[in-house]
């Protein structure tokens, strides 16, 4: 993953050094957008076309972000907004009369007009040369861009810090832009320079936004690798979407259905049975999977995309999500979000893993002193206020060995492993496996959730 800094009004890519050199772990390339110099913007010549890449933009150097054809992996939007100017209906930062004063003045006196902005702000002085004509291109950039629609049409993963005492983005223009993005907003106590005087704090969500998207990727490689045998091998899954579809006890007959995380359609197959009048749509982030899903039930509207970024065109009765929830890097925030895609009286069934599984792996190891290496697992309350009912069942299976429950893993997709996890070396894990008792019984501690719409609880 490479970080691509891009700067905002009045500055130069220095402005980002307090933040940068705490991210040593990470790529990097920093924009210039030329306010004191050349500039160097070109990002077919700062990040490879085929490199993970995630947009950290300041102010002004977000929108310039987001309006660059690139693909970006996600974005970060630090003292951000989706667009500058107040418009009809629209919250803005200022009004456009104010930012036409500052170009006329700019104009005549551009050190001094930097001076007051820097003053405005709280901000040391840049001492270089301006390029006048650069910042007054800036200033044209925040009259005119609004990526509001742009947002809203990309399903890329976007992450808000803002500052409570900003004197220059308004709270309501920060949530408005938060809305857009999938993994909320995170307030600090401080004003618009936040990567300065908030560098740590910057940094560390920054780090924890990334690694998620890295092991996000990741697990969706898994299984769109196992995609041609997830279908036959997915029997313990098979079993648990019948029982969450046959359990689902919905207000009103669903005529709208999602599936989020539909995988081949094991879900949605169930789904059609019980509701054959019903409009049913799946969803899920493997195209692999899709295209396995798509020979099975042609019939139904299949959607790529990852269910903690996308934003549907329409809300649903009713959303099923099986064996999907507990991959997610915050499945609270995630049913949160899913809550308002629900049209009023609808309801949200989930079922998902809990902590509690796989406990016969995880003590194989713990006696043979290795770690176990098992993706974390959310608790059985961690959505208690959320939920309308909890149910927690065990489904116990019992493998010929922990070699064959290992292999079930892997050919379900199944087998992504936990942030920063060095796996066994071969005799690591035959030394590990000889140890497994014969035949390997293991516990699926399984959660069944049932959510309302927003304000329905």
């Amino acid at each position: 993953m490479r970080l691509v800094f891009a700067h905002g009004w009045g500055f130069t890519p220095d402005f980002w050094e307090p933040v940068a050199v705490l991210l040593p772990q990470y790529k990097q390339s920093r924009v210039d957008l030329g306010f004191f110099g050349a500039p160097r913007n070109d990002l077919a010549k700062l990040v490879p076309d085929d490199e993970p890449a995630l947009l950290v933009g300041h102010s002004l150097g977000f929108l310039w972000g987001i309006e660059q054809s690139r693909r970006w992996t996600g974005w970060v939007a630090i003292n951000g907004f989706a667009h500058f100017i107040d418009r009809p209906g629209q919250v803005g930062c200022v009004p456009e009369h104010i930012l036409a004063d500052m170009r006329q003045r700019l104009a005549v006196h551009p050190r001094k007009t930097l001076a007051g902005f820097y003053r405005m702000i709280d901000a040391a002085p840049v001492n270089l040369s301006p390029n006048a004509e650069r910042l007054a291109a800036g200033l044209e950039m925040l009259r005119d861009i609004d990526v509001m629609e742009k947002l809203a049409a990309m399903s890329v993963p976007g992450r808000v810090l803002a500052g409570q005492n900003d004197p220059l983005v308004p709270a309501a223009a920060s949530a408005a832009l938060a809305k857009h993005a999938s993994h909320g907003i995170s307030w600090r106590d401080g004003g618009h320079l936040l990567p300065q005087t908030e560098a740590q704090w910057c940094a560390e969500q920054i780090d924890r936004f990334a690694r998620g998207l890295t092991a996000s990727t990741r697990i969706v490689d898994r299984f769109s690798h196992a995609a041609p045998s997830y279908h036959k091998a997915a029997t313990v899954q098979a079993e648990i979407a019948k029982r969450l579809v046959e359990t689902a006890r919905p207000h009103l007959p669903p005529k709208d259905i999602l599936d989020l995380g539909c995988g081949t359609g094991l879900v949605t197959q169930e789904i059609i049975r019980r509701w054959p009048e019903a409009d049913v749509t799946g969803m899920d982030a493997s195209a692999a999977m899709l295209d396995q899903a798509r020979q099975i039930l042609p019939q139904v509207e299949w959607i790529i995309g990852d269910a903690a970024q996308i934003m549907p065109t329409k809300k649903y009765d009713a959303i099923f999500s099986s064996m999907m929830l507990h991959w997610l890097d915050d499945p609270r925030a995630a049913l949160q979000r899913w809550r308002a895609w629900l049209k009023p009286g609808g309801q949200i069934f989930a079922a998902l893993l809990g902590d509690g599984s796989f406990k016969e792996w995880r003590n194989l190891c713990a006696q043979q002193g290795v770690k176990d290496g098992l993706w974390p697992m959310p608790k059985p309350d961690f959505a208690d206020d959320l939920a309308n009912e909890v149910r927690q069942e065990n489904h116990v299976i019992s493998y010929g060995s922990a070699a064959e429950f290992l292999h079930r893993l892997k050919s379900t997709g199944a087998s992504a492993s936990r942030h920063g996890y060095h796996p066994l070396s071969p005799p690591q894990m035959r030394c590990l496996l000889a140890q497994a008792p014969q035949p390997f019984p293991v516990t699926y501690e399984v959660l069944y959730l049932t959510v309302g719409a927003s304000g329905s609880i």
